[in-house]
């Protein structure tokens, strides 16, 4: 930190920027989505079907969302980061002639708010439609590459973008085999057979031996490959695809239908460390250490607080993958083994002993001005509160009250039935 800073940039003959920026500001894309930021979130279970929702907070770009209802608080429902492709810009429903359209999230059904509110809530998303931040949608394009951002531009009219890209489409079919990691276990590669496909852009997969175990992928998605390629790499056991019973009809699905990520993801090694976001609505973190790298799959082993080992594979693209000190730098909490404690500071504590001090320093304080009889006015508070991106319930009006004198029943009976949901 320097003192002269206009001494030291005119020595140094340095140029300042021509704009200033807000204090706090940031010009790192991450930092660029404020909260009320407004997206259309994809169902993790069914592609066709969205909901709108609101940004609640930003950890250097790990979004808490909040789904849009007629509670007042909003609440984080979900955590993604923020180029997860399940996250659209508002208008995607609309603009995708009717492939895709608003669904219900089962947490907001669990509230018990009666069909009829729905519907409003549902309609109101199409008659007064919600736009993302223009600066955001316009900071996405500019970091994309130039290809990507060429295309997302011409396309923007007239296909959805999700994280601002065009959808990429397959060719895949039904009974088609193919290999992908365990969407329930997370611990090897296993066989499956492509159970429905949706539509040109997602299709659902089925283990072969689970069919109740499933997953929704996309041609780009990485937890997916050739079966021939992920025997090659030590993936998947040859024996064991061998003595699988499949249909007369199945069929292993050719190389040309995958994406390569050979060279996507490039820099990991065995014995790196890194830490894992275990649980994203609460915020977990545990430390992890690469075991092996085959092309772009991670073998890591995650460590607990009780010192207990799991071992699952990942894509190294993973959005739950982050350095060390990605944590402690965005003051959240990392879950470390009882043998590692001693090396790591909890956030938790040092916050207490913070607002202990803070604490100690408000009072010292008090007593200065109680002792020179110092007075400052009250904070100005808003007269009504800001809820900038969330969406207010409808007030229904009762056209059969008795109204006495006061009010005239013709005009009473002008009024809507009900105005809103609305922001």
């Amino acid at each position: 930190i320097y003192e002269k800073v206009d001494e030291l940039m005119k020595s140094k003959g340095w140029t300042p920027l021509n704009n200033n920026f807000p204090k706090g500001s940031s010009l790192l894309l991450c930092d660029s989505i404020p909260s009320g930021t407004q997206f259309e979130l994809q169902n993790a279970e069914d592609p066709t079907k969205f909901w709108l929702v609101s940004v609640t907070e930003n950890h250097s770009g790990l979004l808490g969302l909040s789904n849009a209802s007629p509670e007042l608080k909003p609440q984080t429902q979900v955590r993604l980061f923020m180029d997860d492709p399940r996250i659209f810009i508002c208008g995607s429903v609309e603009k995708s002639n009717k492939r895709y359209e608003y669904k219900v999230p089962d947490e907001l059904r669990a509230l018990g708010y009666p069909e009829p509110v729905w519907k409003v809530l549902k309609s109101g998303f199409s008659n007064t439609p919600s736009e993302t931040d223009p600066k955001v949608v316009e900071l996405f394009q500019q970091h994309l590459p130039a290809s990507q951002s060429q295309a997302a531009t011409k396309n923007s009219n007239n296909s959805c973008l999700p994280s601002f890209q065009q959808l990429p489409r397959h060719n895949f079919q039904e009974k088609m085999l193919l290999a992908a990691i365990d969407p329930k276990r997370e611990d090897r590669f296993r066989v499956c057979i492509v159970d429905e496909v949706i539509d040109q852009n997602y299709f659902k997969i089925a283990l072969l031996e689970e069919p109740s175990v499933t997953a929704i992928c996309r041609r780009d998605s990485e937890t997916i490959g050739y079966i021939p390629w992920a025997i090659g790499i030590g993936l998947l056991d040859k024996e064991s695809l061998q003595n699988m019973a499949c249909s007369p009809q199945s069929k292993i699905a050719p190389k040309s239908l995958f994406q390569s990520h050979a060279n996507k993801f490039k820099g990991f090694l065995a014995g790196q460390h890194l830490e894992y976001l275990t649980d994203e609505l609460n915020l977990t973190f545990n430390i992890a250490k690469v075991l092996a790298v085959k092309e772009h799959i991670l073998k890591i082993e995650i460590l607990n607080e009780k010192d207990e080992r799991r071992c699952i594979l990942i894509s190294a693209g993973s959005r739950k993958i982050f350095p060390m000190g990605w944590a402690a730098s965005n003051s959240i909490n990392l879950k470390v083994p009882s043998s590692l404690e001693k090396y790591f500071e909890n956030m938790d504590s040092k916050e207490e002993e913070k607002g202990e001090e803070n604490l100690e320093i408000k009072k010292d304080e008090m007593q200065m001005k109680i002792s020179e009889k110092v007075i400052d006015p009250l904070p100005v508070t808003p007269s009504k509160p800001i809820l900038k991106g969330y969406w207010c319930p409808p007030i229904y009006f009762n056209h059969q009250c008795y109204s006495a004198s006061f009010l005239r029943k013709q005009r009473l009976e002008a009024l809507p039935q009900f105005i809103g949901p609305g922001p």
